[in-house]
Order: structure tokens, then sequence, then C-alpha cells
């Protein structure tokens, strides 16, 4: 007792103590993480993003379970409160799919369930370890997983240090309460879980550092890589640029060109001079275009604006006063931004310049088309842009220039809007940055923009393909860590159990020789601290044992002696107390021999009672199978002839056959062929032999002297036990034959009164009470109920009737009915059974009355007997006795004539 209780204290304050940790875990929960959805508001309100929104519904999802689970905690409910614990904690992660991975938020969750895991499996490291592990395992796979398109880094920027903030305030609360949690752990757990973390906490920082770098690293030489090919794009455009605009150059110096378009242009010229010079210029302009690959069409335009001749046909005799290469171009060489041209249906690039004559006059303008196949060539130049880079133009209406990686319609039937490209076209600059492209993957671009040309070059590199290599050494540096880990593990658990496993081993020699066990030896393996206490706890328990070496011999078997005999005498008392309440005999009998079997350990109990005679000891109860056997055959031994119980029968007096196999004077019996030993002791009530207990035994020599007291005390019992079963069952018979004989005389006086004053009965409605007037004619409902001596329902135009019969000792004495008009509804249950009681209650209460009334007549025919009795012997004359009973005997019973006539007959003295 004194061991039990404070082992349930102690187990008490630990499960409060883990409630409480528990609460504290999910309040620190419910609590960072509202606060960290109330910080994701103004990143909402500015971005617009609906990760951002989902984000947040989640988040606050999770901080409801959390709080839910605190307050189930504090109610006292920790069963309800796990499931909402295990969703938060599982839905944790899931926040990754909308704003990214962040291992902040991985990390410090792996904390949570760490501490409460702990709380939970205390002293099992096992089990913490593993849920922890597993639930990191959890995290890095829906992490993986994503199947959503996150927030873009430059976007969350804010948020991440949100999340950062929060997650290490939640990973200090957690650390606060495993520090609470340590002092109350064992030695080993807490020297495993300190040398963990000074495995882990390095590893887990080395990782995320390196992790870290290596992305910026990577982001940084991206960028720098994709910089140097956009700036040697950018070089090879101004090239270009260059080219043709030397090369219109060139044409300006033409003297055919200059001569024939003077000609063209004069303003007194014959028509077929004019024709001639056309075509001489015409054809001019086509040998030159020929020659050259940078432009599609060349033209001249006058001073007028009007095009005069051109390698394209359908441009000759336009107006393009309004166009921007003939108004910068008239001035000085310049270049048309792309724009749609309607004469070709497609986008175009035009450099112009003025065309001059000898004398450096302006006559006219000398434009020509750009072949843009030229700079589409130069963008699909892919060095230095791996397997998913690619540049590309866009104009400044947004419409690309230049075929992409990824298929697209080529010039003007695509528009693309990314930010890359908005940020190029408003800032008129270049910069860099990660943003989706056009085909809404994620990418690491940079920019520039092209002044003379208007148009913004791309430079892009798919962001899965830039950062493999940072996932390849986020492999291998976390594969590395979490193998340092494992081997921190491995050393932790072998230097740990080396410290503590001989501690505990001392503690529980120590506790073991508290409680009396002088012959445990600590184990001694090596000479520091421990093992010298080890030797003192064996030197003090050597001296223990000699100290009590000379008394433990006989306390022992004293002490053994004592705790049988107690233990006999208790079983003796339990069985007694069990017997004593049991009143049937064969129940009784039956009881008795399995509880003898079963407590004390006996191979064969028999129980057996003398015949009427007195002749034959009958078996009458058993427990074994070969006893079954017995029963089964009616088996009885006669007294004082056959074995040892009908010896006992005979002399009243215990007998102990110790070796029953060579005694077979007294025993031999095949069914219990296993019998070695067997004691059979009378069963005396008073003076009255009853019968005979007898055991039988496995064992050789297993009964003694002492053996027979206690044993005999128990048949003592027991003979009381029969005997008062067999009076309790005479009294029941004779109480049963009162009640059936009761019963007679109660239906035979109920018969009178109903054939003499009890005729009819009495009704009562909203008249009143009435009385029945005919008393011979029964409703159906009272003929049915009197037929089947029960209640009866009987449907009707008016209602439903229900008649109860009036029962009393079997007789059915009247019946009590009503009914439940048709609007009232149907009779319930509840109301049938409560009409049941009170008729129950009715019949008992006539029939004491009727008690009641016989009792009071019989009392005064009582007082009449004695009162004319003792009139009559007032007077000694004869006459005056006759006259005195006749007047008493008219008055007492109203009489109109009484009698008495004093004769005799002549016959009695013939």
């Amino acid at each position: 007792m004194t061991t039990s209780q404070p082992s349930t204290t102690k187990m008490q304050k630990r499960l409060q103590r883990r409630d409480y940790i528990l609460q504290r875990v999910m309040l620190y929960g419910a609590i960072i993480l509202g606060l960290n959805v109330a910080s994701y508001i103004p990143a909402y309100l500015n971005l617009r993003a609906w990760q951002i929104l989902a984000d947040m519904g989640f988040t606050l999802f999770e901080t409801a379970c959390s709080l839910i689970a605190y307050l189930t905690m504090q109610r006292g409910n920790p069963r309800r409160a796990y499931p909402f614990m295990i969703v938060a904690l599982l839905g944790l992660p899931l926040t990754q799919w909308f704003l990214g991975f962040n291992l902040s938020i991985l990390v410090a969750s792996s904390l949570a369930v760490l501490i409460m895991s702990m709380a939970v499996w205390l002293d099992a490291w096992y089990a913490w370890m593993s849920v922890s592990t597993l639930y990191l395992a959890y995290g890095f796979f829906i992490s993986m997983l994503s199947p959503l398109q996150p927030l873009s880094p430059n976007q969350i920027t804010y948020l991440s240090a949100s999340d950062w903030i929060s997650a290490i305030a939640f990973a200090g609360l957690m650390i606060y309460e495993g520090a609470r949690i340590l002092p109350t752990t064992s030695i080993r757990n807490r020297l495993l879980l300190i040398s963990i973390n000074l495995a882990f906490l390095p590893a887990i920082t080395i990782t995320i550092v390196f992790t870290t770098t290596t992305i910026n690293n990577t982001r940084t030489q991206v960028f720098n890589q994709l910089s140097s090919v956009a700036q040697l794009k950018r070089n090879q455009i101004a090239l270009w640029q260059s080219t043709l605009q030397n090369y219109l150059r060139a044409l300006n110096t033409d003297t055919t060109i200059q001569e024939v378009y003077t000609t063209l242009i004069a303003p007194r010229i014959a028509e077929d001079d004019k024709q001639a010079a056309y075509v001489r210029l015409q054809q001019r302009l086509k040998d030159q275009l020929a020659a050259s690959q940078y432009f599609d069409e060349l033209f001249l335009v006058d001073l007028s604006g009007q095009v005069v001749a051109s390698t394209m046909p359908q441009r000759e005799r336009q107006i393009v006063t309004t166009t921007t290469f003939f108004t910068l171009g008239s001035l000085a060489p310049s270049i048309q931004p792309p724009t749609y041209d309607l004469t070709t249906n497609a986008p175009s690039i035009i450099f112009s310049r003025p065309l001059l004559d000898k004398n450096g006059t302006t006559i006219g303008l000398l434009a020509g088309r750009a072949n843009i196949n030229v700079l589409n060539n130069i963008m699909q130049e892919r060095t230095g842009l791996g397997e998913s880079g690619e540049t590309y133009l866009v104009g400044l209406n947004r419409a690309l220039l230049t075929e992409t990686h990824t298929p697209l319609p080529l010039t003007g039937s695509r528009y693309v809007r990314t930010e890359g490209i908005n940020q190029a076209i408003q800032s008129k600059t270049g910069g860099q940055s990660r943003y989706e492209n056009y085909a809404g993957e994620p990418v690491y671009g940079v920019y520039k923009w092209l002044p003379d040309l208007q148009v913004a070059l791309l430079a892009e590199q798919n962001v899965a393909e830039a950062q493999s290599g940072v996932f390849r050494a986020l492999i291998i540096s976390g594969g590395v860590a979490f193998a340092a880990v494992f081997v921190a593990i491995v050393i932790a658990l072998v230097l740990t159990n080396s410290i503590s496993r001989p501690l505990q081993q001392l503690g529980e020699t120590a506790s073991r020789i508290t409680q009396g066990n002088l012959e445990i030896q600590a184990q001694v393996t090596g000479e520091d601290e421990v093992s010298l206490l080890a030797q003192a706890f064996n030197a003090m328990t050597a001296r223990l044992r000699n100290t009590i070496s000379g008394l433990e011999g006989t306390v022992e078997e004293r002490t053994r002696e004592i705790q049988q005999r107690s233990r006999q005498l208790e079983i003796v008392v339990q069985i007694s107390n069990i017997i004593v309440s049991i009143r049937d005999t064969n129940t009784l009998l039956e009881r008795v021999t399995h509880l003898i079997s079963h407590e004390l350990g006996f191979y064969h109990i028999g129980i057996f009672l003398l015949d009427e005679d007195k002749q034959y000891a009958v078996l009458r109860a058993t427990n074994s199978e070969g006893g079954q056997r017995m029963l089964a055959r009616s088996h009885k031994l006669r007294v004082g002839q056959v074995g040892i119980v009908g010896y006992v029968a005979d002399r009243r007096q215990a007998r102990i056959a110790l070796d029953v196999g060579e005694d077979a004077v007294f025993f031999d019996n095949p069914d219990l062929p296993e019998t070695r030993s067997e004691i059979a002791l009378p069963l005396i009530a008073g003076q009255t032999l009853l019968g005979v207990l007898d055991v039988q035994s496995k064992q050789s020599n297993a009964f003694t002297e002492e053996d027979v007291r206690i044993l005999q005390l128990l048949a003592d019992q027991l003979a009381v036990a029969i005997e008062n079963a067999e009076l309790f069952a005479q009294s029941q018979q004779a109480l049963e034959e009162a009640q059936r004989t009761y019963g007679t005389l109660s239906r035979d006086a109920w018969q009178k009164l109903l054939q003499g004053v009890l005729r009819g009965g009495y009704t009562s409605n909203s008249s009143g009470l009435q009385i029945i007037k005919n008393p011979e004619v029964l409703p159906t409902a009272a003929h049915q109920a009197v037929k089947k001596h029960s209640l009866a329902v009987v449907e009707q135009a008016d209602g439903q009737h229900i008649a109860i019969p009036i029962q009393i000792r079997g007789l059915t004495i009247g019946t009590l009915e009503t009914f439940k008009p048709q609007e009232a509804g149907r009779w319930a249950q509840e109301e049938l059974e409560t009409l049941q009681a009170i008729t129950d209650e009715l019949s008992r209460a006539l029939d004491g009355a009727r008690l009641y009334t016989e009792t009071q007549l019989r009392a005064e025919n009582e007082r009449r007997l004695s009162r004319i009795a003792g009139e009559v012997r007032s007077s000694l004359d004869i006459e005056d006795v006759l006259q005195t009973a006749v007047r008493q005997i008219q008055e007492a019973f109203t009489l109109a004539e009484v009698e008495i006539r004093m004769e005799h007959s002549d016959e009695e003295y013939s």
C-alpha cells in the first residue's frame, strides 16, 4: 500500500505536467500564428496576391485549432484536444505551398513536436526522437510537393522577415519549455538531448548558412552571367545598327543614285526621261538591296514626303510626312523604333538619313527597312544561357519582336507582360530580378533598355535550372549534416549509456537493497566515481548479510509456516463467509468443492452425506472429472466398512492416509489414479453426523496434524451451513404451504362476499358518483379483461376503452373500466402502466378492508356472546335463565321472535 500510493501520486503529477506543457505549446502557437496573420495584412493590401490571402486563411484555421485544443485541455478533456493538435501541426507545413519553402517555420514546428513528444513520452527518448524526425521529413516532403504556384521571393521579403521573427520567437518559447522539462527527466535523456542539440544546432545552422550563401551566390552568378549575355547581345545589336547606318551612308555617296534621283525630281523634265530615270533608280536600289543582307527594302523619299522609288512597289507614291523616320531622318541619321507597317503587315524597323547632293544640300531621304531576322538570329544565340536560358526583344507596345525558347506566335500577334518587361519599359533603364516569364515559369531575368530602338532586351534563365546546383549542394550538405547528426546520436547514445547505465544499475541495486535483498551485488566496471560508490554499496551489503545471517534461517522458517497457516485460515474464513450465504443445499455442496480445490490447491474434493437409514455415505458433490463419473453412477460407501470415508463416518474422527498407493486398505479407486494422499473429516452439526468431507492430493505426505485442525474448522462450518440450508428449505416449504392455505381461505371469503353483499359496483363521471344498477351485464372491454385475466383494450365509436381485472390471489373479483374520447387520442403506455399500478393497489386495499371487516364482525360476535353469557349466568333460577336467554338473543341480533322449548322424548325412556 505504501509503495502504490507514491507511484500513483507520481503518475498523477506527470500527467498534470504533460497536460500543462501541451496547453502552453498550443497557447503559444495560437498567439504567434494570430500575430503572424495580423502582420500579413499590410502586405496583402499592397500586393493583393491570392497566395497571401490563402496563407492568411489557412493560418487562421491553424490558429483556431490551436486555440480550441488549448481551451479543451484547460477544461480537462485531453483526448478531445488531441485531434485539434494533430490538425494544427500537420497543417502548418502546408502554408509553404503559398509563400514558398521556409526553413524557419519547419524548424520551429519540429521543435514544438519535439517538446510535445517529450511531454507525452518523457522517458522514451526513442519515441520523441522518432516522432520529431518523422515530422521533419513530412515537412520537407510537403515543401517539395508544392502543387501550387507560390509568391515570388522578391514579393515576400517582408513576409519572410515576419515569418523568421515569428519562428524565432516561437522557437525561443519552445526552448524555454524544453528547459523546464529537462529537470524532470532522467540523466540519460538529459545527456542525450544535450548531445544531440550540440550536434544538431551547429549542423542545421551550417546548413542554413551554406544554403542561403549558395543560393545568393548562385543568384548573383546567374545575374552576372545573364548581364554579360545581355550586354553581348546589346553590343551585337549596336554593331548591327552601326552596320546598317554605314551601309546607308555608303549608299548616300553612290553618284549613280544621286544623279538619277536629281534627274527624277527635276521640275522640268520630259516624261520619257523621267520614266527612264525612275527605271534606272529602281534597278540601282534593287542591286544594292541584293548585295546587302541587312535590309528587306530600300526606298527614296523626296522633300515633300512622297516615296519616289522603292524596291517594294507597294510603298511608292505613299506620303510619309508623319512618320518618325521622315521627321528625324530629314535632319540626321535616325532609327524608327519597331512599329507595325501596314504595307508589309508586320513590325518593321526603318533606318533613314538625309540624301545629300555634291554640294552637301539635302535633296531627299534615303531609308531602309531592316531585316528583323538578323535580330532574331542574334537573340537565338544561346551561348552562356544553358538549357532553359533565352534572350528576346519586346517593343514599346509589349509586342514580341524575336522568337522565344517556348514556341509563341512571332511579331505582333502575341503581346507579353512580365515583371521584367514592365520594369524595363516603365523605367527605360536596366535591372535584374526574379519573376515569372511569359510562360508563367519562375526565372532569373536581366533586362536592358535599348534607347535607339526603343525596345527592351531580356535575358532569362529558368530558376529550376539555375538552382539545380544549389539543390544538389543542399542535398549533399543536408545529407552530410544529417549523417553527422546521426553519428552524433549514436555517439551520444554510447556515451550517455556509459554514464547513465552504471548510475541506473546502482540506483536499482540500492532500491532492491532497501527492499531487503541483501544478496544483490552492484556491478563494478571501472575505477571511476560510480565504481567507487558501487564498491561501497557492496561492502555495506556484505556487513548486513553477516549480521543477519544468524537469524535469517529461523525467522524465514517460522515466517513461512505462519504465512502458510495464516493463508489457510484466511481461505477458510473466506470460504465460510461464502457458504453461509447459500441457502440451497445442492448449490452449497457444488460451490464448496470448487472453492476448496481452487483456493487450497487440492486434486479432488468430495462431499458424502448419509442416507436416511444412516447405512451409506452417498457422494453428493465433487470437483474432479473422476469424481463426476462417480457422481454419475451414484457412488456410495457403506458406513464402517468401505474405505477411509466409511471409517470416518463410523468413528466420527478425521483420518489421514499419507501414501495412498501403498495403503490399499483405505483407498483403491481407478477413477482417481493420481491420488497420493487423502484426508477425510466428519461433518457434524451439534450431535448429528451429516456426512464426510473427502480431500485428496497428488502429493505424498501432503497433510499434517495442523492441516487436520484447519480443515476440521472448515468441515464444521460446512456442516452448520448444510444444516441451515436444510432448515431453510423446510421453512420455505412450510411457508409455501401456509401461503397456499391462506390463499384458499381468502378466495373462499371473496366468493361468499361476491355472492352476497358485493354485487354491482360504482361509476364516476361528469354527473358524479353513481351505483351500477345492472351488474349482470358486463361491457365488452370488461368481459375481455375477465376472460384474459389481464388488461384489455377495445376500440369503440366513442373512443378507446380499457378494462383491468381486479385480482386477489388469482381470483378476479371485479374490473376497473374507463375510456378516452377520440379527440383525446390513444392511451399511452405510461398511462396504461399507471392504471395497472392503481388497480394492483386497489386489490391490496380491498383485501385489507375485507380482513378488517371480518375482524370487526368476529370481535362484535365475541362481545355479544360474552354479554349474553354474563346475563344468563347471573341467575340460578331455571325460569329466569330461560327468560334472560330469550330476551338477550332477540335484542343482540334484532330478531322478530326467539323460542326456547323444553321438551323430552318418550323414546329416550322406553
